[in-house]
């Protein structure tokens, strides 16, 4: 079983807290997460941080994450040293490693 979700055009701080939600229920659900953020053209670090959690959460369920990237949001990976992980490399995670929460 897949959920797709569709990110926002612009993921920042003030926009993480409707996509956690989504995001949330989509790992409770149970499956991998498809999530498709090829319209997503603005990504700050919030952003960035939501996709790690949300990463590590699905990892611990033994789910895995499919990542459809805007350029801006590949490049946003990059910058923050944290592609490897969002991309589903099996040794890339930060050493202190949190849970995703359940509110914002």
């Amino acid at each position: 079983m897949s959920n797709t979700i569709r990110c926002p055009e612009q993921l920042g701080i003030a926009d993480v807290a409707e996509l956690h939600r989504e995001i949330v229920s989509a790992i409770r659900a149970g499956g991998s997460l498809h999530l498709d953020a090829r319209e997503c053209a603005r990504i700050d670090a919030a952003g960035v941080q939501l996709l790690c959690a949300a990463v590590l959460a699905l990892r611990r369920r033994g789910q895995t994450l499919h990542l459809d990237a805007h350029p801006a949001v590949s490049s946003a990976l990059d910058e923050l040293g944290v592609r490897a992980l969002v991309e589903g490399e099996p040794d890339a995670s930060p050493s202190a490693a949190e849970e995703l929460p359940d509110g914002p």
